[in-house]
C-alpha cells in the first residue's frame, strides 16, 4: 500500500497542476486521520451501538470499559486495528481521487489512448480492485482462530482413570455435577468424545426433544437456551431411577457428594464418584402383566417397562425379571447383541430411540440363516426395545435412515445425469467422423465408446443394485434374479439370433437394410406370440413344484410383455451396429439405464418391490423402442414394410444356429441359477446373484471388444492373406492381459466388493462364490472372442456342437452337485464348463482359422500375475490399497521385463505408436 502511494504522489507531482493535486492529497489524509480519531470517539465515548449481553444491554463503550482497565492497555491492544482502518481511509481518499481525475480528463479535449485504437482499463478501476482485495483480507484473512495441536496430547489424569475403565462388551455414561450459580463448567459437554467417553451432557445445535423431555423428567433444564443439556445441580437427581437407567456410572464434580450408592473412587483435581447401582446398556425383560400407561416414564424401571410408537397407545409390562444381555460389538452406527431368553421377553438397549434404526435377529450359531427384522418400540420414553422369542439369538441394530440412502442415491443420478449431458454435448459438438480407409480409428471409436458407455450403465446398475439389494434382501433379490433368469431364456428365442445377422448382412450391403429390418420384426412377433404358452407352463410347473411365489409370477408375466419391444430395439440397434455407428445405440442405452433407475429407486422406496421394477422395466423398454426408431429415421433411412416370406424362412435357416448358440450360452452361463432356485431356496440364488454381478459387469470388456471388431474381422475373413488370423491372435493376448490382474484383484478384495454392492447380510457367502467365479474369466474372455471369429468365417453349425458339449456338462455337474454343495457347486461347475467349452473351440480355431500359440498367449501374463499377487499379498497388511496398487504397477513391469511389448505381435503397433508421436506432422513448428 505505502509503494502503490508513492506511486500516486509522484504522478502527482509530474502532473501541470500538482500544487492542487498535492492539496488534494493532504486534506484526503487528514480526512482519513479525522475518520480515524471519529471511530475511537465513537467507540469509547459515545454510546451508539447497543449489544445484548444475557438479560442486559450494553453500549459497546460500555463494553470497551469493561475489557480494559485503562486507556493505555486499549491501545496496546487495537493500534493494529485502528493503524489497518486509518490505512483503508486513506486507501479509499486514493482511489476516489483517481476517480475524479480520470473523469476529469474523459471531460477534456485531450485524446485517449482508446481513442488511438487499444482500449486500456482506467487505472483507478485497477486500483480499487486491488484495495478492494486487500481491504478483505485485512478483515477476514485469517479469521479461522487455532491453537497449538499439541494441547489435545495432553490427556488429564482423571480422564486417563475413565479410559482405563472403558469396555466395549459393558459401555456406560458418565455426567458432571455442579453448584448452582458456580461458574466453572467441569468437563465441560461434549469434550469428552475426544476420548471416546459418553456423556449424558450434550451441547447441540439440535437436542431431540424426547430426550429434552426424559432429562427434564429428572431435573429442570436451564441451559436449552444455550443448546445445551445441563449438569446436574441436584443431589437428589443423582438418586433418580431414570438416572440409573440411562447407565450413569460416573459423576465428575468438584465438590463432595452424600448421594447413597455412589462411593469415591478418584480424588484428585477432581472427585471422581461410581454409580454402583447404574443399569447395563442392554438388558431383558421378561415380564408376567399388561395394562395400560399413564405416564412413559416407569416409577421403578428394573421391574416396570413402558413400550410406544407412533401411532399406537403406549403399554405399560409390569412384575418383569430384568438380565443383563452381553453387547458383543458397538460402534457409531451398528450395535451387536448375543442374548439368550427362557422364554419371550423385551430385549431392551438404552440408547436413543430414532427413526432411521432398524433390529434383526438371527439364530446365535448359524450364520447362514437369513436375518429376521424386527419392529424397535419405545421403551420408557427415550429407549430401543424389540420382542424376543424363546432362545438364543444375535440381535443386530443398525442405523440406515432412508433419506440418507435417497439423498445419496439421488446426487449420484444427478452426477449421472449432468455427465451424460455433457457427454452428449461434447460429442455433437467435437467429434467428426473417421475416414473410412482409417479402419483403427473406426474399430477404436466402435469398440471405446459402447465399451465406455456399458460400463458406465453397469456402474449406474451397480449403484442401484447397492440400493435394491438392501431393500429386498437376499431372498427378495433371488426371487427377482430368478424372473431375469426365466426373461433371458425367451429372449434369446424371440430375438432368434437375427441381430447378428443382420449386422453381417447389412454391413456387406447397406441396401439390404430396409428388408431386414421389417422382416426381422415381423419374425419376432411371431415368435414372442409362439413363446407365451410355453412360457405359461413352465411357469406353472414351477409353481406347483417349485415353490413359485404370486410376485414371482406377475414379475415374469411383465416381462414376457417387455420382452416384444426390447427385440424391436435390438432389431434397430443391430443396423446401427452394420454401419458401425455404435455410439448412437450405446447413447441411448446409457439415457434409458438411467431413466430406470430413477424411477425403479422411486417405486422400490414406495414399497413396489420387484414386481415394481418389472412395470419400470415394461416401460422403458417401450421408450427405448420408440427413441432408437425415431433416430434410425433421422440418421440412416426412414424405413417402411416390405415384407418378403421367402427371405424370413432363408433368415430362419441362417440365423437358427446363432439363436441355438446363443440359447446354449445362456443356458452356459444361467442354467444354474434355475436349479438353485427350486433346490435351495432364493436366499441362495441371492447370495450367487450378488457375486455374479461383478462377473457380468466384467464381461462387458470382452462382450463389447469382440462385438466391435465382428464388423471387420467379417471382411477380414475374405482375406487370402490371414488378416483375421493376425487380427483374431492380438486380440486375444490383449483380453488375457486385461484378464489376470482382475482375477488377482478380485481374489484380494472379493470381501470389501460384496460389503460395498449388498452389505453385510451378503457376506460371507457371495464374496467365496465371486472368488471362485472370477477364476473363470481367463478362458471366458478367450472363448467370448472365438465365438464371434468363427461366426465370421460362417462356423455357427460347429459353434452349436461346441455349445452342447459346454452345456451338457455345466448341466450333469449342476445337478449332481448343486443339491449337495449349493452355490459353491454351481461356481466352481462355471469354471470348468468355460474351459469344457474352449476345448472344441481351440480345435475349431485350428481347423477355420489358423493355428495358435496356447501357451505363449499365456505364460506371460501369468507370470507377471504371480508377481501382482506376491506383491499385494506382501503389502496386504501395510495397507490394502497400497497392495492393490503396488501389485498392478509391477504387473505392468513384469510385462515389460519378459518381453510382452517386443513380441513380433504387438511390437509394430507399439513402434506405430512411438513413430507417429515423434513424426514431423506430430512435433511443434519452430
Amino acid at each position: 500500500m505505502a509503494a502503490f502511494g508513492v506511486d500516486v504522489l509522484r504522478a502527482h507531482v509530474r502532473a501541470r497542476d500538482w500544487p492542487r493535486r498535492f492539496a488534494f492529497l493532504f486534506w484526503g489524509i487528514l480526512l482519513g486521520l479525522a475518520g480515524v480519531v471519529a471511530v475511537l470517539v465513537a467507540t469509547l465515548l459515545v454510546p451508539g451501538p447497543f449489544i445484548a449481553l444475557g438479560d442486559k444491554v450494553l453500549a459497546v463503550s460500555d463494553l470497551a470499559r469493561m475489557a480494559f482497565p485503562d486507556g493505555r492497555a486499549f491501545w496496546a491492544y487495537e493500534w493494529g486495528n485502528l493503524a489497518k482502518l486509518a490505512l483503508a481511509l486513506l486507501g479509499a481518499t486514493i482511489v476516489l481521487g483517481m476517480a475524479w481525475r480520470g473523469a476529469r480528463s474523459r471531460g477534456g479535449s485531450a485524446p485517449s489512448r482508446a481513442g488511438r485504437g487499444r482500449r486500456v482499463v482506467p487505472s483507478y478501476i485497477i486500483a480499487a480492485i486491488l484495495f478492494l482485495v486487500l481491504d478483505l483480507w485485512l478483515i477476514g484473512g485469517k479469521f479461522n482462530p487455532a491453537v497449538n495441536p499439541k494441547l489435545l496430547s495432553f490427556t488429564p489424569p482423571a480422564v486417563k482413570f475413565l479410559e482405563e475403565r472403558l469396555d466395549e462388551h459393558h459401555p456406560w455414561r458418565f455426567t458432571s455435577f455442579e453448584v448452582v450459580g458456580a461458574t466453572t463448567k467441569t468437563m465441560n459437554a461434549n469434550s469428552g468424545w475426544w476420548h471416546h467417553l459418553q456423556d449424558v451432557r450434550g451441547y447441540d445445535s439440535i437436542i431431540p426433544k424426547q430426550y429434552v423431555r426424559y432429562m427434564e423428567h429428572i431435573e429442570p433444564q436451564g441451559q436449552l437456551l444455550y443448546n445445551r443439556i445441563s449438569p446436574f445441580f441436584d443431589e437428589h437427581s443423582l438418586a433418580h431411577p431414570l438416572t440409573h437407567l440411562l447407565g450413569v456410572k460416573y459423576v465428575i464434580t468438584e465438590v463432595p457428594l452424600r448421594v447413597r450408592g455412589y462411593r469415591l473412587v478418584y480424588d484428585g483435581e477432581v472427585r471422581i464418584y461410581e454409580n454402583t447401582r447404574a443399569f447395563p446398556r442392554a438388558f431383558l425383560m421378561a415380564c408376567a402383566k399388561e395394562d395400560g400407561a399413564s405416564s412413559l416414564y416407569p416409577q421403578d424401571p428394573a421391574t416396570t417397562l413402558i413400550l410406544d410408537r407412533p401411532g399406537e397407545e403406549a403399554r405399560r409390562l409390569t412384575d418383569c425379571t430384568l438380565t443383563p444381555a452381553s453387547i458383543t460389538r458397538y460402534t457409531n452406527n451398528q450395535v451387536f447383541l448375543e442374548v439368550k431368553a427362557e422364554g419371550p421377553a423385551w430385549l431392551v438397549l438404552t440408547d436413543a430411540y430414532f427413526p432411521g434404526w432398524k433390529a434383526y435377529r438371527r439364530p446365535a450359531g448359524d450364520e447362514r440363516a437369513d436375518e429376521v427384522q424386527l419392529d424397535i418400540w419405545r421403551a420408557d420414553g427415550n429407549f430401543r426395545a424389540v420382542a424376543l422369542p424363546a432362545g438364543h439369538h444375535v440381535v443386530r441394530f443398525k442405523y440406515t435412515p432412508m433419506s440418507f440412502k435417497l439423498g445419496l442415491y439421488l446426487s449420484f443420478l444427478a452426477g449421472v445425469a449432468a455427465f451424460l449431458l455433457l457427454g452428449f454435448w461434447l460429442w455433437g459438438r467435437y467429434y467428426r467422423e473417421p475416414e473410412e480407409q482409417d479402419e483403427i480409428k473406426v474399430v477404436a471409436k466402435n469398440s471405446l465408446v459402447p465399451m465406455f458407455m456399458n460400463i458406465l450403465n453397469r456402474f449406474i446398475d451397480f449403484a442401484f443394485a447397492m440400493l435394491r439389494l438392501r431393500i429386498l434382501n437376499p431372498s427378495g433379490e433371488g426371487a427377482y434374479t430368478f424372473a431375469i433368469a426365466f426373461y433371458g431364456f425367451f429372449e434369446i428365442l424371440v430375438r432368434f439370433g437375427l441381430g447378428a445377422l443382420i449386422t453381417r448382412d447389412v454391413a456387406q450391403d447397406k441396401n439390404r437394410a430396409n428388408r431386414y429390418l421389417s422382416n426381422a420384426v415381423a419374425l419376432r412377433t411371431i415368435l414372442w406370440v409362439v413363446s407365451l404358452p410355453l412360457q405359461g407352463g413352465i411357469v406353472w410347473a414351477y409353481v406347483r413344484y417349485g415353490n413359485l411365489s404370486p410376485a414371482e409370477v406377475h414379475t415374469i408375466a411383465l416381462f414376457a410383455l417387455a420382452l416384444l419391444f426390447a427385440s424391436y430395439a435390438d432389431a434397430i440397434s443391430s443396423l446401427f451396429y452394420a454401419w458401425e455407428k455404435m455410439e448412437y445405440p450405446a447413447g441411448i442405452a446409457s439415457a434409458v439405464v438411467w431413466l430406470k433407475v430413477s424411477l425403479g429407486a422411486l417405486v422400490l422406496l414406495l414399497g413396489g418391490g420387484f414386481v415394481g421394477l418389472a412395470a419400470v422395466a415394461l416401460f422403458m423398454n417401450i421408450v427405448q423402442t420408440i427413441w432408437l426408431y425415431m433416430l434410425l429415421r433421422r440418421t440412416l433411412f426412414k424405413p417402411h414394410w416390405e415384407i418378403d416370406w421367402g427371405l424370413q424362412r432363408w433368415m430362419l435357416n441362417e440365423a437358427g444356429p446363432l439363436m441355438i448358440n446363443h440359447l446354449l450360452a445362456t443356458i452356459f452361463f444361467r442354467i444354474d441359477m434355475w436349479i438353485l432356485r427350486p433346490v435351495r431356496g432364493e436366499t441362495e440364488v441371492g447370495w450367487y446373484s450378488a457375486a455374479y454381478k461383478y462377473l457380468d459387469g466384467l464381461n462387458v470388456i470382452p462382450a463389447y471388444f469382440s462385438l466391435a471388431l465382428f464388423p471387420l474381422m467379417s471382411r477380414y475373413a475374405q482375406d487370402p492373406e490371414g488378416a483375421l488370423a493376425r487380427a483374431y491372435r492380438v486380440s486375444l493376448r490383449l483380453l488375457i492381459m486385461v484378464a489376470i490382474p482382475i482375477v488377482v484383484f478380485v481374489l484380494f478384495a472379493a470381501d470389501p466388493l460384496i460389503q460395498i454392492l449388498g452389505g453385510a447380510k451378503f457376506l460371507p457367502y457371495s464374496a467365496w462364490a465371486l472368488r471362485l467365479l472370477i477364476l473363470s474369466i481367463p478362458f471366458g474372455f478367450v472363448n467370448s472372442l472365438t465365438q464371434y471369429a468363427l461366426i465370421a468365417v460362417g462356423q455357427q453349425r460347429f459353434l452349436t456342437r461346441a455349445f452342447i458339449i459346454g452345456v451338457t456338462f455345466n448341466i450333469v455337474t449342476n445337478i449332481l452337485l448343486i443339491p449337495r454343495y449349493g452355490f459353491q457347486a454351481a461356481a466352481v461347475t462355471t469354471i470348468f464348463s468355460e474351459i469344457a467349452l474352449l476345448i472344441p473351440f481351440y480345435y475349431g480355431v485350428r481347423k477355420y482359422i489358423a493355428p495358435l500359440p496356447w501357451v505363449d498367449l499365456y505364460w506371460r501374463p501369468v507370470v507377471a500375475g504371480l508377481g501382482m499377487a506376491a506383491i499385494t499379498w506382501g503389502l496386504w497388511s501395510v495397507n490394502p490399497l497400497l497392495g492393490l496398487t503396488s501389485g498392478f504397477v509391477g504387473y505392468l513391469l513384469i510385462l515389460v521385463l519378459v518381453g510382452t511389448l517386443r513380441h513380433p505381435d504387438i511390437a509394430p503397433f507399439v513402434a506405430e505408436r512411438w513413430r507417429g508421436r515423434f513424426s514431423p506432422s506430430h512435433t511443434d513448428v519452430v
